[in-house]
C-alpha cells in the first residue's frame, strides 16, 4: 500500500532514477493548487495534493514530490505560528546525526571501493549504493564495517525498513 516515488525512467540519468518529472509536478501542479493556502493548516494543504493525485498510490503526482511540499508547508507554517519544528532524529542531536552520517557515508565507499573495486558500485532503486553483494547478510557487514570505522558503534544502530516492498535474502 505504500506510495511511490516519481522516477524520470531515462537511464542516461542518474540510471532513471532522476525525478525531474517530480520537481515539475511540485513547480506546475502542486504550487498552483496551493498558492494561497494558509501553511498553518497543515491537513487541508496534505489533503489539497491527495485531491490532485486520484491515483491509489500517488504515482501522477509521485509521493517524493507531494512529501517534500508537505513537510515544506510543515516548516513554513511552524515559522508563521514561531514555532520551533525539529523532526525527529533517533536519540542524537541534529548536527551529530550529520555528521556521523557523513563520515559513514565516506567509510562505506571506501569500503565497497576495496572489495569491489573503484567501479564495482551500482545506483539502487531508491538512488542508493547497490554493490554486487551475495546476500543481505554481505550487505549489512559492509554497513557495519563502514560504522566501525568512524567509531561510533556505540553511537549509530541499523535499522530495516519494514515498509519496503522487496528484499534481496
Amino acid at each position: 500500500y505504500e506510495a511511490v516515488e516519481l522516477r524520470d525512467g531515462d537511464k542516461g540519468m542518474y540510471l532513471g532514477n532522476s525525478v525531474m518529472k517530480a520537481v515539475k509536478n511540485i513547480n506546475d501542479r502542486i504550487s498552483e493548487a496551493l498558492i494561497g493556502m494558509d501553511p498553518t493548516l497543515q491537513s487541508q494543504i496534505d489533503q489539497a495534493m491527495i485531491d490532485l493525485d486520484k491515483t491509489e498510490k500517488k504515482g501522477e503526482l509521485g509521493a517524493n514530490a507531494i512529501l517534500a511540499v508537505s513537510i515544506a508547508a510543515c516548516k513554513a507554517g511552524a515559522a508563521e505560528k514561531e514555532e520551533i519544528m525539529i523532526l525527529p532524529v533517533g536519540a542524537s542531536k541534529f548536527e551529530e546525526a550529520l555528521q556521523m552520517g557523513a563520515e559513514t557515508y565516506h567509510h562505506l565507499k571506501e569500503v565497497i571501493s576495496e572489495r569491489h573495486g573503484s567501479h564495482g558500485c551500482n545506483v539502487g532503486e531508491d538512488g542508493g549504493f547497490a554493490p554486487n553483494i551475495s546476500s543481505f547478510t554481505e550487505g549489512l557487514n559492509l554497513v557495519k564495517e563502514a560504522i566501525s570505522r568512524t567509531g561510533y558503534n556505540d553511537k549509530i544502530k541499523i535499522a530495516l525498513d519494514v515498509a519496503a516492498t522487496e528484499f534481496c535474502i
